[in-house]
């Protein structure tokens, strides 16, 4: 997520730093998500492919495909990602 670290410095470099700590917590939750052992890669080039930033999540054998609930999970956390940076702007 480059364009949360760009934002989180910049906050920062403002001496705002309470938003940039706000900035970041809103980025926390699908970080962590993305860090389970097994998953992370598939999560992280599913959230990519949803961003338009690759064309395919495919991982290479033996790399693991989603679930359903792990799309679903995704999707919520993203969501709710998306309605907290609109609160704190």
């Amino acid at each position: 997520y480059p364009e949360m670290m760009v934002d989180v410095c910049k906050a920062h470099a403002k001496g705002d730093i309470e938003r940039a700590h706000d900035i970041f917590d809103a980025y926390l939750p699908l970080a962590r998500y993305e860090q389970q052992a097994g998953i992370g890669l598939a999560a992280r080039k599913y959230i990519m492919v949803e961003r338009g930033v690759i064309a395919s999540a495919v991982l290479r054998k033996p790399g693991p495909k989603l679930s359903a609930a792990d799309i679903a999970d995704i999707e919520h956390l993203t969501k709710r990602q998306a309605k907290r940076l609109q609160e704190i702007q």
